[in-house]
């Protein structure tokens, strides 16, 4: 969907969306159909070993109910891991 800023994007680490991590504003343009693209991120401290799950939600006026994903982190002292994120239906 094509879309105009601001685009707020929240990170979260509860279900409920009340423990925000952090939050990135989007300010420009996107094209529809996955023509561009743009990268969120936010700093979690303070987490300790293992898996960690959270959710991101993005709001802008082209943006319908359907705008929460969720995540896991894997934190390892020994290995590094990448973040996984996918849409539930």
């Amino acid at each position: 969907t094509y879309a105009t800023g601001p685009i707020t994007v929240t990170f979260y680490a509860n279900r409920e969306l009340t423990q925000v991590v952090g939050s990135y504003v989007f300010t420009s343009t996107l094209g529809g159909c996955a023509r561009r693209h743009f990268i969120a991120t936010a700093v979690w401290e303070g987490l300790s070993e293992g898996s960690h799950r959270y959710w991101v939600k993005v709001e802008g006026d082209h943006y319908a109910a359907d705008n929460v994903v969720e995540g896991v982190v894997l934190v390892n002292p020994v290995q590094v891991f990448l973040p996984i994120v996918w849409r539930q239906r």
